[in-house]
């Protein structure tokens, strides 16, 4: 009897650690891809500043080609960060989600 009492402990503590395991497990490719969302927004958001720069600018010397181009680009640009923040907003739900089951 004596030897249960102190297995048990070590036993919660292994408990313990393989449910970590598996939260780890399940967490970390979610992590992982809501990382890269994050870098793809962050890159996003440089590249429209600067085409929104570039449209604001006087068109002096500028062909109404290189303007459509930019305006293409920039709606382009835009219609994906649109996704990429849906992206990142469910896979902060899933993370959440998942860190939940495992609470």
């Amino acid at each position: 009897p004596a030897t249960t009492s102190k297995s048990s402990p070590e036993e919660d503590r292994k408990q313990r650690a393989r449910r970590q395991q598996e939260r780890s497990k399940a967490i970390a490719p979610l992590k992982k891809k809501l990382e890269s969302v994050e870098q793809r927004i962050t890159t996003l958001e440089g590249e429209i500043a600067e085409l929104q720069s570039q449209l604001a600018t006087p068109a002096s010397g500028r062909s109404g080609d290189a303007f459509a181009q930019w305006s293409k680009s920039l709606a382009t640009k835009q219609n994906e960060l649109n996704d990429r923040m849906k992206d990142w907003e469910s896979l902060s739900l899933e993370i959440s989600s998942t860190e939940q089951k495992f609470a």
